[in-house]
């Protein structure tokens, strides 16, 4: 995709933009993963910041003391968007703080907060963070303009990078159905329809797989020749007073039902055999199970089914523990070749055949 575009994050001092004032500007113009141009700028809201807002933002008051007012970056902002189609993550906040001090925009506008909805339905929240998270972007905890113009940018292309993964008979579905709408993502979706129709190997179709590549998702896995088995003593001090989840997350619990489970399961992976549990509450059983099943899938290249009475505690799973549990156990393992999917029933999911049938 040769396409310009800026990505732009504010920072203010509240939600209310007939209210509220700006205190830092941050964009980023991108070409494909090339970034072309940068542009920052603090700006001086003319009131003391709140104990929050300098918490959040880590942006102090004397910094924005002595920082330009709006109308002394407005124009340079203008310019340096320029035409441009703009991405931003809730950007009509950002949009209707700028109309608010006199810039309106009648550029294209892309959300990500709108893809990541369509794109990551089962995540348990839409969040910047999050998406980034799921999609391994590295995200900062303070929110700083120019920071999160960054990530923007880089979850807009892995999300254009996984619509692309979409089979393209859903891709062609989207485009007719969005036909006679303005919907601002048609005309990328129109460029992927394109891009994969001229491709080799198109029509694989692409489910909810975190970290992966469309390419990788084909390749079959390859069992090892031998059973290895797992190092339980290894992973129990994971898990123990001062192991790696109590230096990862100081808020982390040691609990020794946990680690007994844990123990368990592990011990049933190695050998083969049957096993159930019956845990409390507080016991920490998503660890437990999922530490054990992740391990032995990387040692082993095999497939581990992890299967749920709710859905929720499997949205809860694949949008939240296990995303938290490879970047805790990262530098411990080869996570990386880890493949992680989610299937529900077929209730569901739209069925694009029932779909044509009414039209």
């Amino acid at each position: 995709m040769d396409r310009i575009f800026v990505s732009l994050d504010l920072e203010t001092t509240g939600l209310d933009p007939r209210e509220d004032e700006i205190i830092e500007i941050g964009a980023v113009k991108f070409q494909g993963r090339e970034i072309i141009d940068t542009f920052h700028s603090l700006v001086n809201p003319h009131r003391p910041l709140a104990y929050f807002t300098r918490l959040l933002t880590t942006i102090s008051q004397e910094e924005v003391d002595s920082a330009p007012p709006f109308s002394g970056v407005s124009g340079e902002l203008a310019s340096f968007i320029g035409p441009c189609p703009i991405v931003g993550h809730g950007v009509s906040f950002d949009l209707d703080f700028l109309s608010s001090k006199g810039i309106t925009l009648s550029n294209q506008v892309y959300d990500t907060f709108e893809l990541s909805s369509i794109l990551l339905s089962n995540i348990p929240d839409h969040t910047l963070a999050t998406v980034a998270r799921v999609l391994g972007v590295y995200c900062p905890r303070e929110h700083r303009a120019l920071t999160h113009a960054m990530v923007t940018m880089e979850v807009f292309l892995d999300l254009l990078e996984r619509a692309s993964g979409l089979d393209l008979a859903i891709i062609s579905e989207i485009n007719r159905i969005t036909a006679d709408t303005n919907w601002p993502f048609r005309s990328l979706f129109l460029d992927i329809e394109r891009a994969a129709s001229l491709s080799p190997g198109v029509g694989v179709a692409g489910g909810e797989i975190l970290n992966i590549s469309p390419e990788a998702r084909r390749e079959p896995l390859i069992l090892t020749t031998r059973r290895h088995k797992l190092d339980v003593d290894r992973l129990a001090g994971m898990l123990s007073e001062d192991g790696l989840f109590s230096r990862v997350f100081p808020g982390f619990e040691h609990r020794p039902e946990q680690v007994q489970m844990m123990r368990a399961v592990a011990e049933a992976f190695n050998n083969g055999e049957h096993l159930i549990v019956e845990a409390g509450a507080g016991t920490g059983k998503s660890i437990a199970y999922l530490l054990p099943a992740i391990i032995f899938a990387i040692q082993n290249n095999t497939c581990v089914v992890i299967s749920t009475n709710t859905i929720n505690l499997q949205e809860q799973l694949v949008g939240k523990d296990i995303p938290d549990l490879l970047e805790t156990i990262e530098p411990e393992s080869e996570v990386g070749s880890l493949r992680i999917a989610q299937l529900k029933g077929r209730s569901n999911y739209l069925c694009l055949r029932r779909w044509e049938r009414m039209h």
